[in-house]
Order: structure tokens, then sequence, then C-alpha cells
């Protein structure tokens, strides 16, 4: 998983023009030393003649954060590669999102920092909240550092829409008013089929959330992703973008999609 989603942040760091990058990770399940094997794996060199490309995102600066199926915990990892150190802070961005999401440091190195945080209901901390908290944080240092493109920068707003800017809400209304209603292709699947359509319909809503997320971070309104669980099926990837597609329910516990206002080219190999 972590060397696919290295290729994921090179390719959107590239469509940005982004240096840093901040990104959720599902499959540590909020295990931080499970998250440092992720992070290794996204920073592989990628080799010429590889035919399947994996990491390749050891040039970018990076944030990642897992929970815990359960939100028991989160643990969370700053890289910064040692040639870009000049520019972006590796201490300073990690005690920012250290202290916004009231969590702990782990471990050290000269390149990273891995910290963790449990749920505490006690002490204010859910970890349902503070999994917004770090992400919001993150990206706030990094404008604050001028690490990030301004929201509003004259600059780009010709060729970037940014996610703080971008009214969702006011967009899905026009197109309510003004569309026509959308028919999209369907199969029907039998009895066997339908486990592995609730498998990709999961994991659409989950990569939907990630895309959201990388999009508002990178500023971008387009995006391109590779997803597993259709295994190359082309209804079974259709199901899949539907999830990704699902319009967010502000009071729901645990956000499902919410990137259908992103364009995206979305493929699946068997």
């Amino acid at each position: 998983a972590g060397g696919k989603r290295g290729v994921e942040i090179e390719g959107a760091a590239d469509m940005g023009g982004l240096h840093c990058f901040s990104t959720f990770i599902e499959e540590p399940n909020g295990d931080e030393w499970l998250l440092l094997e992720a992070l290794k794996a996204m920073n592989i060199v990628c080799k010429p003649d590889e035919e399947e490309r994996k990491g390749c995102s050891g040039h970018i600066c990076k944030s990642v954060y897992s929970t815990h199926a359960e939100n028991k915990h989160m643990s969370y990892i700053v890289y910064v590669p040692k040639d870009q150190q000049e520019k972006v802070d590796l201490k300073g961005w990690f005690e920012a999102v250290n202290k916004a999401v009231m969590g702990d440091k782990v471990a050290e190195a000269s390149t990273m920092i891995l910290g963790k945080v449990a749920n505490d209901p006690d002490a204010g901390k859910f970890i349902l909240k503070l999994k917004d908290e770090f992400q919001a944080a993150s990206l706030q240092y990094l404008r604050s550092t001028g690490n990030f493109p301004e929201a509003g920068n004259d600059d780009s707003d010709d060729d970037m829409v940014f996610g703080d800017d971008f009214d969702c809400d006011a967009l899905e209304d026009q197109q309510a008013e003004t569309a026509e209603p959308e028919v999209i292709p369907s199969k029907e699947f039998d009895a066997k089929q339908e486990k592995a359509v609730k498998k990709v319909t999961k994991a659409g809503g989950k990569r939907g959330v990630e895309i959201e997320g990388a999009a508002d971070m990178g500023g971008l309104h387009c995006f391109s992703t590779f997803i597993e669980e259709p295994n190359g099926d082309e209804w079974l990837l259709l199901e899949a973008l539907k999830a990704m597609n699902i319009v967010c329910k502000p009071d729901e516990e645990e956000r499902k999609g919410c990137s259908g206002h992103i364009c995206k080219s979305v493929y699946s190999t068997h």
C-alpha cells in the first residue's frame, strides 16, 4: 500500500507543482511502526526498468497519518528529505501538527519524526475530530512558512481551484437547477458478485475522501489515481467511482465519497 501511495503522491505533487504533501493511509490501522514501514515504501527509489513503479516520492516532504479502525488511536509521521531541510523545518512542522492533536513524539531521526495520540474523551481527545485537526494544522503550517501556495494567489487562480475557495454546495445547487438528470450506466450483479460490489463500494468511499483531501492539499481540481479492489473489472470500477462521488452528509460520523466535485481519471488492473 505504501509503494502505491508513493506513486500517487509523486503524481499529485507533480500535477500541483508541490514539494510538500499531506495524506492519509488506511493499512497501518493507526500503528506507528507499521506507518513507518509505509513511509519507507513510499520513499523507495524508482527503478527505470521496473515493470510496476513503487514508491518514487522520496524527494517529496510528507506528513502522513493513519487511524485505528475503531478510532482508538492515531499515528502520524512528518518526513523532510535532507536536501529540503533548509526550506522546510522538520521539527517545526511536526510540532505544529503534534500540538494540534495533543499527541506524543514516539521516535525521531534526521529526516522524520513519528508521533501518536490515543482517543481520550476525558482529555478532550476524539480521534474522529483530531484527524481533521491534523490535516488543517499541516496545511496551515506549510502556508505560513511559504511552502504551500496561498488560496487566492493571483498567479495561480486561473489554473487551480483551491479547496478553501471551492463552494461545493453552491455548485451542486446550480447543477440541480440547470442540468438534466445524469444517466449512469450500470450492470446487474449476481449474488456471487455482491460481496465484491460491497468491498469495492467501501474502498471507493474511502478513496473519495482521500482524493478530496489530496486535491485540497494540492489545490487541484483534477486528479488521477489507481484503485486495486475492482481487480481490473470495468463495472466494478464504475461502482468504485460512484462511491467516490457520494455526497458527504454533515452529520455523518464517518465521511465517505465527498469528491464528486473533483475531475478524476481512475484505473484498476487485474
